[in-house]
């Protein structure tokens, strides 16, 4: 803006050309003024929205990464899942085989480990199930190396210890028992056609004591005691003469085996059955110490003749090495 100063007494007038000019630059200023400030807050927002799109891409990146880690994990998981199922139902398998080829031992040793693994109840209680399988399977040999000794009794009195709900085992239980059972009535009898009616008597008694659900041996124990008493003693007289001649033989059977027994002592010996119980005692009752197997070398140290029949043997055998003595029947060893 300029005054016109030629004449100062003049009063002041604004030249519109000027002032127009003063207009414009202010105007002009001022707008690029709020130019340059819209240009200042453009570059801020630009920059913003370039800040938010970078952070919102590190957000997907780290989004990205977590999904990914969180896949592997759940891979790998899934994987080990997967795999220990697997393996525990191949033990399971393997356990069940065991137990139809009736290796007892092997198949609770297998749900020992997986009752371990996962603490499940039911592969203790398996384990528990199959480890009395593999007692029952010790009894079964006892019994039957009983059978083969002829000591039906004690086959039967094996055989009602062994407690099972297996009905395959239970079976095998009442049919050895039928045909032990069978085979002692039989003996029984065998004494009452004899007239060896003390032993018959004594031995039914046992009988039905220890079968009391026996048919057969009740009736014949009822046949046995109904007889009168003449009967009795007619059955005796008719056979005193046998009696002493049975008599006869017994000592001269006793004196072979006692000259027997004594000539075993102090000599090695093989035992020919597969099993074979050694005990305390030299008694069929007596505790159970130990156990031979076939083909296994015993040395005798002394002998028992029990009965004209029976030699017992007091033995020195090996048992996880280590030298032990016990009482076995000479009936299952052979000499050398």
């Amino acid at each position: 803006m300029r005054w016109n100063d030629n004449n100062l007494d003049k009063p002041k007038v604004f030249d519109s050309k000027d002032l127009s000019e003063d207009t414009q630059k202010i105007m002009l200023d001022k707008i690029q003024e709020r130019l340059k400030e819209e240009e200042d807050y453009t570059e801020e927002f630009k920059a913003y929205e370039e800040y938010k799109i970078s952070e919102k891409k590190k957000r997907k990146k780290i989004l990205i990464i977590v999904t990914v880690i969180i896949l592997v994990l759940i891979s790998a998981v899934s994987f080990f899942t997967v795999r220990k199922m697997s393996r525990i139902t191949n033990m399971e398998y393997e356990a069940q085989e065991y137990i139809k080829k009736e290796e007892y031992d092997k198949a609770a040793e297998i749900y020992k480990k997986l009752y371990e693994e996962t603490e499940d109840a039911e592969y203790i209680q398996n384990y528990r199930f199959v480890s009395k399988n593999v007692e029952n399977k010790e009894l079964f040999k006892e019994a039957e190396n009983n059978m083969k000794l002829k000591d039906y009794e004690g086959v039967i009195e094996i055989l009602l210890t062994i407690s099972t709900n297996d009905d395959k085992v239970a079976d095998k239980i009442n049919s050895q028992i039928s045909i032990a059972s069978k085979a002692w009535l039989d003996e029984i009898k065998g004494y009452y056609d004899s007239g060896n009616l003390d032993k018959c008597v004594s031995e039914i008694n046992k009988f039905v004591n220890l079968l009391p659900d026996n048919i057969s041996g009740i009736d014949f124990r009822n046949q046995v005691v109904k007889n009168d008493k003449s009967d009795l003693e007619k059955s005796k007289k008719g056979f005193i003469e046998d009696k002493k001649e049975i008599e006869k033989l017994s000592t001269k059977a006793s004196k072979k085996m006692l000259e027997k027994s004594r000539a075993i002592v102090g000599t090695q010996q093989y035992i020919t059955v597969e099993n074979a119980n050694v005990r305390e005692k030299p008694n069929r009752d007596a505790n159970v110490s130990g156990l031979v197997h076939k083909g296994e070398k015993i040395y005798i140290e002394d002998t028992y003749v029990e009965a004209s029949n029976n030699i017992w043997c007091k033995v020195i055998y090996s048992e996880n090495k280590t030298q032990k003595t016990g009482w076995i029947s000479f009936n299952i060893i052979s000499g050398n």
